[in-house]
């Protein structure tokens, strides 16, 4: 299921590197912030010309919020595998799945109107993350009916392996991957063009072959690989120090869009043998 980069609500100031929050304060007198007793002199317009501190800071948010994101998802995406009332419920109820989907959307959109409000903020991220969570746990819990749940396990340890091992490179070589952007972009369009395609085609009777389906997945699993680099890259370089709830949201859907790919991918290998 491809479910694309709704992140790109909370994009059009990355490349500006700041958002309308972080800009220099109007007066002369230097501000101190009571929450963290650190001045305005001590944030930079983004996280990479900022102290130390903020930056470790931002980091720990960005990382906390995907792993709590990542948790609620594998939990919510084991009780639909392994508790058969509920497999069946999510396997039958179609509409279900679809609220979910439109909520997703809808949460984010709430999100992006009000992502300086706390705690409002991090209440309708949750809400996000638990219909993304319902999307893949359904997804799941067919792998599982279909006695292929050993696949979602190998594709979730593969997921993980691969972006820890990006995220790594990014850090330690800190190259600067913000130039993939439009690349990245132009491939994603062409992924949700081909989905559509496919979608239609099998809608009418068509049948897809397996090894373009194969192709198709090898495509959009590296083109999230290029995501990770790329908003990896955004995070450390260019996103300002209270755009942590945009980061990690951004990386979360890789993960995701990632995780499905190679499930795909596994499941291909899978029928091949």
């Amino acid at each position: 299921m491809f479910r694309g980069k709704m992140s790109s609500l909370f994009e059009t100031d990355k490349q500006g590197g700041a958002s309308s929050s972080s800009l220099e304060k109007p007066g002369a007198v230097l501000e101190i912030d009571e929450s963290s007793g650190l001045s305005d002199f001590e944030y930079g317009v983004n996280v990479a010309t900022s102290v130390h501190s903020v930056r470790l800071g931002f980091l720990r948010k960005v990382y906390g919020i995907l792993s709590v994101q990542l948790l609620l998802t594998v939990i919510i995406s084991t009780l639909f595998m392994v508790i058969q009332p509920l497999q069946n419920f999510v396997l039958h109820a179609p509409w279900f799945t679809m609220l979910a989907i439109f909520s997703s959307f809808g949460f984010l959109i709430g999100l992006f109107c009000v992502k300086d409000r706390y705690p409002l903020n991090m209440q309708l991220l949750f809400g996000f993350t638990l219909c993304e969570s319902i999307s893949v746990g359904t997804i799941c819990a067919a792998y599982a009916k279909a006695g292929l749940g050993f696949i979602v396990i190998e594709a979730l340890f593969i997921t993980l392996l691969v972006f820890s091992g990006l995220t790594l490179y990014c850090f330690v070589s800190k190259k600067d991957f913000s130039f993939l952007g439009g690349f990245l972009y132009a491939a994603l369009m062409s992924l949700v063009v081909g989905s559509l395609f496919m979608l239609v085609f099998s809608g009418f009777g068509g049948k897809v072959s397996p090894l373009l389906g194969f192709a198709f997945s090898v495509i959009g699993s590296l083109v999230f690989c290029g995501y990770i680099l790329f908003d990896t890259s955004m995070i450390i370089k260019h996103f300002s120090p209270d755009q942590y709830i945009e980061a990690a949201i951004a990386l979360y859907l890789d993960l995701i869009n990632l995780f499905l790919y190679i499930l795909q991918i596994l499941s291909y290998l899978q029928d091949r043998n």
